[in-house]
Protein backbone atom coordinates (compact mmCIF):
# COMPACT_ATOMS: atom_id res chain seq x y z
CA UNK A 1 0.00 0.00 0.00
CA UNK A 2 1.12 3.83 -0.62
CA UNK A 3 -0.67 6.82 0.14
CA UNK A 4 0.32 10.76 0.08
CA UNK A 5 0.43 14.01 2.14
CA UNK A 6 -1.84 16.18 0.59
CA UNK A 7 -1.76 18.97 3.64
CA UNK A 8 1.30 21.66 3.79
CA UNK A 9 2.91 20.10 7.03
CA UNK A 10 4.93 17.77 7.53
CA UNK A 11 3.92 14.98 9.91
CA UNK A 12 3.24 11.61 11.16
CA UNK A 13 0.51 9.47 10.28
CA UNK A 14 -0.32 5.88 11.59
CA UNK A 15 -1.40 3.15 8.69
CA UNK A 16 -3.33 -0.13 9.88
CA UNK A 17 -4.05 -2.87 8.34
CA UNK A 18 -7.04 -5.96 8.94
CA UNK A 19 -8.59 -8.47 7.05
CA UNK A 20 -12.42 -10.52 7.61
CA UNK A 21 -12.62 -14.01 6.94
CA UNK A 22 -15.74 -15.55 5.94
CA UNK A 23 -16.72 -16.22 9.31
CA UNK A 24 -16.64 -12.08 10.61
CA UNK A 25 -13.87 -12.50 12.32
CA UNK A 26 -11.25 -9.67 11.98
CA UNK A 27 -7.43 -9.78 12.32
CA UNK A 28 -6.01 -6.76 12.18
CA UNK A 29 -1.93 -6.15 12.08
CA UNK A 30 -0.43 -3.54 14.35
CA UNK A 31 -0.41 0.17 13.74
CA UNK A 32 2.83 1.47 11.97
CA UNK A 33 4.09 5.20 11.75
CA UNK A 34 5.19 6.75 8.91
CA UNK A 35 6.28 10.27 8.82
CA UNK A 36 5.61 12.41 5.42
CA UNK A 37 6.92 15.73 3.91
CA UNK A 38 4.02 17.85 2.46
CA UNK A 39 3.05 16.43 -0.89
CA UNK A 40 5.25 13.01 -0.28
CA UNK A 41 4.44 9.81 -1.04
CA UNK A 42 5.33 6.82 1.03
CA UNK A 43 6.93 3.76 -0.14
CA UNK A 44 5.04 0.79 0.04
CA UNK A 45 4.42 -0.27 3.51
CA UNK A 46 3.83 -4.00 4.24
CA UNK A 47 2.20 -4.76 7.44
CA UNK A 48 0.94 -8.40 8.53
CA UNK A 49 -1.54 -9.66 10.52
CA UNK A 50 -1.26 -12.93 12.19
CA UNK A 51 -1.41 -16.21 10.35
CA UNK A 52 -4.69 -16.96 8.78
CA UNK A 53 -6.36 -20.38 10.55
CA UNK A 54 -9.45 -20.16 8.15
CA UNK A 55 -9.57 -20.85 4.27
CA UNK A 56 -11.76 -19.00 1.88
CA UNK A 57 -12.49 -15.64 0.48
CA UNK A 58 -11.30 -12.32 2.91
CA UNK A 59 -12.23 -9.01 3.02
CA UNK A 60 -9.39 -6.38 3.14
CA UNK A 61 -9.11 -3.05 5.12
CA UNK A 62 -6.99 -0.26 5.01
CA UNK A 63 -6.94 2.75 7.60
CA UNK A 64 -5.01 6.02 8.53
CA UNK A 65 -4.59 7.98 11.68
CA UNK A 66 -3.37 11.38 12.52
CA UNK A 67 -2.05 9.60 15.99
CA UNK A 68 -1.84 6.03 17.08
CA UNK A 69 -5.11 4.26 16.99
CA UNK A 70 -6.39 3.90 20.74
CA UNK A 71 -4.42 6.56 21.89
CA UNK A 72 -6.53 9.77 23.19
CA UNK A 73 -7.68 12.40 20.64
CA UNK A 74 -6.37 9.96 18.02
CA UNK A 75 -8.65 10.81 14.54
CA UNK A 76 -9.71 8.45 11.45
CA UNK A 77 -8.38 10.00 8.47
CA UNK A 78 -9.39 7.80 5.78
CA UNK A 79 -10.52 4.07 5.21
CA UNK A 80 -10.43 2.31 2.01
CA UNK A 81 -11.93 -1.65 1.77
CA UNK A 82 -12.29 -4.19 -0.72
CA UNK A 83 -14.84 -7.34 -0.63
CA UNK A 84 -12.68 -10.47 -1.72
CA UNK A 85 -9.51 -9.37 -1.57
CA UNK A 86 -7.92 -12.30 -1.36
CA UNK A 87 -8.70 -15.79 -1.27
CA UNK A 88 -6.69 -18.74 1.10
CA UNK A 89 -6.91 -21.70 -0.51
CA UNK A 90 -5.16 -23.93 2.42
CA UNK A 91 -4.60 -22.93 5.85
CA UNK A 92 -2.03 -24.50 8.26
CA UNK A 93 -3.66 -26.23 11.34
CA UNK A 94 -3.25 -23.32 13.99
CA UNK A 95 -4.85 -23.46 17.39
CA UNK A 96 -8.06 -21.23 18.13
CA UNK A 97 -8.85 -23.55 21.40
CA UNK A 98 -6.78 -24.95 23.87
CA UNK A 99 -8.75 -27.90 25.91
CA UNK A 100 -5.82 -28.83 28.31
CA UNK A 101 -5.32 -32.38 27.48
CA UNK A 102 -1.87 -31.48 28.79
CA UNK A 103 0.71 -28.46 28.76
CA UNK A 104 1.51 -28.25 25.02
CA UNK A 105 4.89 -26.88 25.60
CA UNK A 106 5.32 -25.76 21.79
CA UNK A 107 2.11 -23.33 23.17
CA UNK A 108 2.94 -22.58 26.87
CA UNK A 109 5.37 -22.61 29.27
CA UNK A 110 5.58 -21.98 33.10
CA UNK A 111 7.48 -19.24 34.50
CA UNK A 112 9.33 -18.89 37.27
CA UNK A 113 9.96 -14.81 39.03
CA UNK A 114 9.43 -12.55 41.71
CA UNK A 115 6.39 -11.05 41.70
CA UNK A 116 4.47 -8.89 44.23
CA UNK A 117 4.72 -10.20 47.91
CA UNK A 118 5.50 -13.77 46.72
CA UNK A 119 7.13 -15.73 43.72
CA UNK A 120 5.83 -18.16 41.17
CA UNK A 121 7.23 -21.20 40.27
CA UNK A 122 6.98 -23.79 37.69
CA UNK A 123 6.33 -26.56 40.05
CA UNK A 124 3.01 -24.55 40.94
CA UNK A 125 1.53 -24.96 37.14
CA UNK A 126 -0.11 -28.37 36.04
CA UNK A 127 -2.93 -30.26 34.27
CA UNK A 128 -5.20 -32.36 35.74
CA UNK A 129 -8.27 -33.99 34.45
CA UNK A 130 -7.87 -31.70 31.36
CA UNK A 131 -7.78 -27.94 33.47
CA UNK A 132 -4.75 -26.04 33.85
CA UNK A 133 -4.54 -25.74 37.51
CA UNK A 134 -2.40 -22.67 39.07
CA UNK A 135 -1.57 -23.94 42.37
CA UNK A 136 -1.25 -21.34 45.53
CA UNK A 137 0.74 -23.21 48.52
CA UNK A 138 -0.27 -23.45 52.00
CA UNK A 139 1.43 -21.36 54.04
CA UNK A 140 3.18 -19.23 51.33
CA UNK A 141 2.93 -16.49 49.35
CA UNK A 142 3.72 -18.27 46.27
CA UNK A 143 2.08 -18.48 43.17
CA UNK A 144 2.28 -19.46 39.13
CA UNK A 145 2.33 -18.33 35.89
CA UNK A 146 1.99 -19.74 31.86
CA UNK A 147 2.78 -17.32 29.71
CA UNK A 148 1.92 -18.28 25.71
CA UNK A 149 5.22 -19.03 23.16
CA UNK A 150 3.90 -17.14 20.77
CA UNK A 151 3.02 -13.13 20.50
CA UNK A 152 -0.11 -12.10 19.38
CA UNK A 153 -1.74 -8.56 18.24
CA UNK A 154 -5.55 -7.40 17.85
CA UNK A 155 -8.49 -10.00 18.22
CA UNK A 156 -10.46 -12.00 20.52
CA UNK A 157 -9.07 -13.34 23.59
CA UNK A 158 -11.17 -15.44 26.37
CA UNK A 159 -11.07 -18.14 29.36
CA UNK A 160 -13.08 -20.15 31.16
CA UNK A 161 -12.09 -19.79 34.84
CA UNK A 162 -12.22 -20.81 38.30
CA UNK A 163 -10.29 -18.67 40.78
CA UNK A 164 -8.44 -19.82 44.04
CA UNK A 165 -10.42 -18.65 46.90
CA UNK A 166 -7.17 -16.91 48.82
CA UNK A 167 -8.13 -13.64 49.66
CA UNK A 168 -5.42 -10.90 49.47
CA UNK A 169 -4.37 -12.73 46.37
CA UNK A 170 -5.59 -12.22 42.70
CA UNK A 171 -6.25 -14.13 39.14
CA UNK A 172 -4.52 -12.26 35.92
CA UNK A 173 -5.83 -12.81 32.32
CA UNK A 174 -4.13 -10.70 30.48
CA UNK A 175 -1.89 -9.29 27.25
CA UNK A 176 1.84 -8.28 28.41
CA UNK A 177 5.15 -6.98 25.97
CA UNK A 178 8.25 -6.05 28.30
CA UNK A 179 9.04 -4.20 30.03
CA UNK A 180 6.61 -3.30 32.89
CA UNK A 181 4.12 -0.74 31.34
CA UNK A 182 5.58 -0.91 28.10
CA UNK A 183 2.10 -2.60 26.90
CA UNK A 184 -0.60 -4.74 28.83
CA UNK A 185 -4.36 -5.41 29.18
CA UNK A 186 -5.41 -7.19 32.40
CA UNK A 187 -8.37 -9.02 33.33
CA UNK A 188 -8.14 -9.29 37.33
CA UNK A 189 -9.77 -11.46 39.16
CA UNK A 190 -9.98 -11.16 43.52
CA UNK A 191 -9.43 -14.43 44.49
CA UNK A 192 -12.21 -14.42 46.65
CA UNK A 193 -16.10 -14.12 47.70
CA UNK A 194 -16.45 -10.21 46.74
CA UNK A 195 -17.08 -10.75 42.99
CA UNK A 196 -14.77 -7.49 42.34
CA UNK A 197 -12.43 -7.26 38.87
CA UNK A 198 -10.42 -5.11 37.77
CA UNK A 199 -9.59 -4.08 34.03
CA UNK A 200 -6.58 -2.27 33.10
CA UNK A 201 -4.48 -1.15 30.36
CA UNK A 202 -1.11 0.21 30.05
CA UNK A 203 0.76 1.45 27.29
CA UNK A 204 4.38 3.65 26.17
CA UNK A 205 5.26 3.01 30.11
CA UNK A 206 2.03 4.06 32.36
CA UNK A 207 -0.78 2.48 33.25
CA UNK A 208 -3.82 4.45 30.75
CA UNK A 209 -7.19 3.16 31.75
CA UNK A 210 -8.61 1.18 35.48
CA UNK A 211 -11.80 0.80 36.38
CA UNK A 212 -13.35 -2.14 39.11
CA UNK A 213 -16.38 -3.78 38.76
CA UNK A 214 -18.75 -5.87 40.91
CA UNK A 215 -19.76 -9.49 39.33
CA UNK A 216 -23.13 -10.87 40.27
CA UNK A 217 -21.07 -14.24 41.58
CA UNK A 218 -18.77 -15.56 43.82
CA UNK A 219 -15.87 -15.94 41.38
CA UNK A 220 -14.31 -19.01 43.26
CA UNK A 221 -17.36 -21.08 43.08
CA UNK A 222 -17.42 -22.01 39.91
CA UNK A 223 -16.30 -21.64 36.26
CA UNK A 224 -16.78 -18.55 34.73
CA UNK A 225 -16.17 -16.81 30.71
CA UNK A 226 -13.94 -13.81 30.86
CA UNK A 227 -13.23 -11.92 27.14
CA UNK A 228 -11.29 -9.25 25.88
CA UNK A 229 -11.73 -7.92 22.37
CA UNK A 230 -8.44 -5.90 21.17
CA UNK A 231 -9.50 -3.49 18.25
CA UNK A 232 -6.96 -0.41 17.10
CA UNK A 233 -9.70 1.53 18.69
CA UNK A 234 -11.23 0.46 21.64
CA UNK A 235 -10.72 -2.75 23.99
CA UNK A 236 -13.80 -4.34 25.36
CA UNK A 237 -14.09 -6.45 28.24
CA UNK A 238 -17.13 -8.89 28.27
CA UNK A 239 -18.26 -11.83 31.68
CA UNK A 240 -20.12 -14.68 30.87
CA UNK A 241 -21.35 -12.96 27.44
CA UNK A 242 -22.30 -9.58 29.06
CA UNK A 243 -19.92 -6.31 27.64
CA UNK A 244 -18.68 -4.80 31.60
CA UNK A 245 -16.34 -2.17 30.31
CA UNK A 246 -14.73 -0.52 26.92
CA UNK A 247 -11.72 1.35 27.55
CA UNK A 248 -11.38 3.72 23.70
CA UNK A 249 -8.31 5.41 24.26
CA UNK A 250 -4.99 4.99 26.12
CA UNK A 251 -4.29 1.14 23.91
CA UNK A 252 -1.15 -0.55 23.66
CA UNK A 253 -0.31 -1.48 19.82
CA UNK A 254 2.76 -4.03 20.50
CA UNK A 255 1.85 -7.50 20.04
CA UNK A 256 1.57 -9.35 23.48
CA UNK A 257 1.83 -12.94 25.23
CA UNK A 258 -1.26 -14.17 26.56
CA UNK A 259 -1.01 -14.99 30.08
CA UNK A 260 -2.61 -16.31 33.08
CA UNK A 261 -1.44 -15.71 36.77
CA UNK A 262 -2.09 -16.58 40.16
CA UNK A 263 -0.65 -14.37 42.68
CA UNK A 264 -0.14 -11.68 45.60
CA UNK A 265 -0.36 -8.48 45.12
CA UNK A 266 2.26 -5.81 47.23
CA UNK A 267 -1.56 -3.51 47.83
CA UNK A 268 -3.50 -6.60 49.26
CA UNK A 269 -2.38 -7.58 52.26
CA UNK A 270 -4.08 -10.91 54.24
CA UNK A 271 -3.55 -14.20 55.12
CA UNK A 272 -1.61 -17.00 53.87
CA UNK A 273 -3.82 -19.90 52.84
CA UNK A 274 -3.84 -22.61 55.27
CA UNK A 275 -4.22 -25.35 52.65
CA UNK A 276 -3.36 -25.77 49.08
CA UNK A 277 -5.72 -24.09 46.60
CA UNK A 278 -6.16 -23.58 42.87
CA UNK A 279 -7.16 -21.29 40.23
CA UNK A 280 -8.51 -23.20 37.71
CA UNK A 281 -8.79 -22.93 33.59
CA UNK A 282 -10.68 -24.97 31.84
CA UNK A 283 -10.33 -23.90 28.47
CA UNK A 284 -8.32 -20.73 26.55
CA UNK A 285 -9.90 -19.57 23.07
CA UNK A 286 -8.04 -16.82 20.66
Amino acid sequence: MRFENVGAEERTFWIGYSVRDGAGRWHDAPAHPVRLEPGGESGVQELTTDPLATAGPYEARVSVWDERPGKGGATHLANAARQDAFVVAEARDLWSREDFALLDEERWFANSKNLGRGRLKSENVGVQDETLRIRLPAGTLEGGEIESSDSYGYGSYAASIKVARAPSSLTGFFLYAPPDFHAEIDVEISNDASGRVLFTTFADGEQTNTVEKKLPFDATAAFHEYRIDLYPTRAEFSVDGRLLHTFEDGLPGDSMKLMVNAWYPDWLSGKRPGQDVYTSVDWIQR
